[in-house]
């Protein structure tokens, strides 16, 4: 599957403001346009349109669609390409059991400069994830780890949030910054390069762990009662362990999406 690992960044709409919003947006660590939306008492579904710019060498960058969708049943929900389970939720924390794909990697002939390699694959990441909201900040933390038996690695984040709500809370500026953590059986699995795929051009490579920065700024604005459009930007920063890889390109990459949602 030629798949890009794209950005993470994410954002969550504030408790204060969600009379006016019903999600909020963001590119989660799998790659994967999220809504997000515990403080939220409504469902929605939309499309959005992202541009990613992909770090791998001589892969070229792709606008595609990725579905928008924020649907609870009690306590069991669905946000973007993630399923979970609300555990416990109060007024200020939230704590879930989640589950989440993970697409990204390359194949072989994504590019000449990957010719040789070995193909990657996606992966299936379940962990728990909490959420502790104090105005006008909130705070996420999540730990998964992938079942597929392909990395058997572990992915650490925490991001921090905050909405600036504006013209009488239907418009709201969302910047974020999220840190992410990859264990070395990631990073090898994504980014090395084993004796058998050296070349003269691509010597062999093992990294490290790699923590990695994105900064984020989402612009949601409410259309009308059952209707909402996003905007967003993130800029990733990428850890010198992937960024020295013989297979990269680039040590920053940038996300740029355009969507729109039904309230219900």
């Amino acid at each position: 599957m030629q798949t890009k690992l794209k950005i993470l960044a994410l954002t969550i709409i504030l408790a204060s403001v969600s009379s006016a919003f019903a999600d909020s947006t963001y590119i989660d660590n799998a790659g994967s346009i999220q809504t997000d939306s515990s403080a939220e008492e409504h469902n929605s579904v939309g499309v959005a349109l992202a541009y990613n710019q992909n770090i791998y060498e001589g892969v070229g960058n792709k606008i595609r669609p990725f579905p928008l969708l924020n649907v609870t049943y009690d306590n069991f929900f669905l946000r973007g390409s993630m399923a979970g389970y609300n555990a416990y939720q109060d007024e200020s924390l939230t704590f879930a059991f989640v589950v989440q794909p993970q697409f990204g990697g390359y194949t072989s002939d994504s590019s000449n400069d990957l010719e040789g390699m070995d193909d990657t694959s996606y992966l299936i990441n379940t962990g728990v994830q909490a959420q502790y909201r104090l105005m006008p900040f909130i705070l996420t933390v999540s730990g998964l780890h992938d079942v597929t038996g392909r990395t058997n690695g572990n992915t650490a984040s925490a991001r921090i949030t905050v909405v600036v709500p504006l013209d009488d809370r239907r418009f709201a500026l969302i910047p974020s910054i999220t840190a992410t953590w990859q264990d070395s059986n990631i990073t090898d699995y994504y980014y090395s390069v084993s004796s058998s795929e050296s070349t003269s051009a691509r010597p062999e490579y093992e990294p490290d762990s790699a923590l990695n920065l994105a900064y984020g700024l989402i612009m949601k604005y409410k259309l009308s009662e059952n209707w909402a459009a996003t905007l967003g930007y993130i800029l990733t920063q990428y850890d010198d362990s992937i960024a020295d890889s013989p297979i990269v390109s680039q040590k920053y990459a940038s996300t740029a999406l355009a969507g729109i949602s039904y309230i219900f």
